[in-house]
């Protein structure tokens, strides 16, 4: 498909790529993310170019400007000269961040301080494939206190058919019930909310989108402080203009700490952090291997782990924490849980690498801040995160800052 030159400064280089090379015709029906321009009336003018196509608006998201458009692909050059249009993105897939390779079962990472917080008054969304309710979760208490579905766009029992999420809460916040406090979280008093945006280990981002938006929309219902994404794509876009981070960036402006996944990529070298990774303004969490010990001196950044520079020329990850052979919470029958049963430790738990464990540990860590600091704002809660960890890995696009420490991240609050 031709597409003239002026088009191409509004289309993602992915979409152009596929127009060009990866439909079957002109005829052939794609979905796009359109980002209206930040103008009263552009709304109403791209619903009616999108009519005059017979293309379909099937999701907006107003938060960001932005419609989900199911188009063929010959009428996008007439969609892309309409001022309403500001760039265009392709549908893309989304993975969990879990590595699979085989590693020593370990305790969870030890944290260097002796002061009483445990995520009290805090929640954190854990936006994944699910959570179990684990008795590590809802014993003595309750503490999944919401779970939204995006494939059913509605609140329902919480459940997780695919056990990455379950295990993700358990890094975050599971309080070790089950294990005679021997395997817990953190912020491991914190309440919890599930948003369920996998089915199986891929999904595409306006499920995610979808998911964020319920976070945005219901923070102040739950008391939404923290969101941990452990998954990825593709960094196909500038951060500017992927659809999933500038949603991300409105998280943060509605006071929301997120959080993402470095990625599982680093095997390939520098220049592999993932969407929505690659967002600045978000804390990006690369993954160490300790060697199970505490001693941090021996540890160095895992050969999975993704490393910077991003496509923007931004250093990521931000900062690192343990991502191998952590110990957290299983979930019974689902997909994990029935393809890799040598991982089970015990009845109740299991074992899984990546940066997809790190994240979470990190987000408990930011919810323990938020606890000491409740009208901290997010900027302020990553600028702590990043000037108290321990640097002891040398390349800012391995490591970033370092070792996240929750002792020396508090000395770095503006009390």
């Amino acid at each position: 498909m031709n597409i003239p030159e002026e088009g191409k400064q509004k289309l993602s280089s992915h979409l152009v790529k596929h127009l060009e090379e990866g439909i079957r015709s002109e005829e052939q029906t794609i979905t796009v993310l359109i980002e209206r321009e930040d103008v009263v009336g552009t709304a109403d003018a791209l619903d009616k170019e999108v009519e005059n196509k017979e293309a379909t608006i099937v999701d907006r998201f107003d938060s960001i400007n932005t419609d989900v458009v199911q188009v063929k692909a010959k009428e996008l050059n007439d969609i892309i000269k309409n001022p309403a249009v500001k760039s265009v993105a392709i549908e893309q897939k989304y993975h969990l961040l879990l590595d699979v390779a085989t590693k020593v079962v370990n305790d969870e990472p030890a944290t260097d301080t002796n002061i009483s917080l445990d995520g009290s008054g805090v929640t954190i969304a854990i936006v994944d494939s699910g959570i179990h309710p684990h008795e590590d979760l809802i014993s003595p208490k309750n503490r999944i206190i919401a779970f939204y579905d995006a494939f059913q766009d509605k609140e329902v029992e919480p459940s997780d058919d695919g056990g990455h999420g379950t295990h993700c809460a358990g890094c975050a916040a599971g309080n070790g019930m089950s294990s005679n406090k021997k395997y817990r979280g953190l912020a491991h008093n914190a309440n919890l909310v599930g948003v369920k945006v996998f089915q199986g280990r891929s999904t595409l981002t306006t499920t995610i989108m979808k998911g964020v938006q319920w976070c945005i929309d219901n923070r102040e219902k739950y008391g939404i402080n923290v969101m941990s994404l452990s998954l990825g794509g593709t960094a196909n876009a500038s951060a500017e203009n992927d659809p999933l981070c500038r949603m991300l960036r409105q998280a943060q402006k509605e006071g929301i700490v997120v959080l993402a996944a470095a990625g599982n990529t680093g095997r390939r070298g520098p220049k592999t952090i993932e969407s929505p990774g690659i967002e600045p303004e978000i804390i990006t969490v690369g993954a160490t291997n300790d060697f199970n010990t505490v001693e941090k001196d021996n540890d160095i950044v895992v050969d999975f782990s993704s490393r910077g520079p991003t496509k923007d020329g931004v250093t990521k990850p931000d900062v690192v924490a343990p991502g191998t052979s952590i110990v957290s919470l299983r979930s019974p029958g689902s997909d994990y849980d029935r393809e890799e049963p040598m991982r089970r430790v015990g009845e109740n738990y299991c074992w899984m690498d990546g940066t997809s464990m790190a994240t979470p540990i990190v987000a408990g860590l930011a919810a323990l801040l938020i606890q000491a600091k409740p009208d901290a704002k997010p900027a302020e809660i990553k600028r702590a995160i990043e000037e108290g960890a321990i640097d002891i890995f040398q390349n800012p696009n391995d490591a970033g800052k370092g070792y996240v420490n929750l002792k020396k991240a508090l000395e770095k609050l503006n009390f």
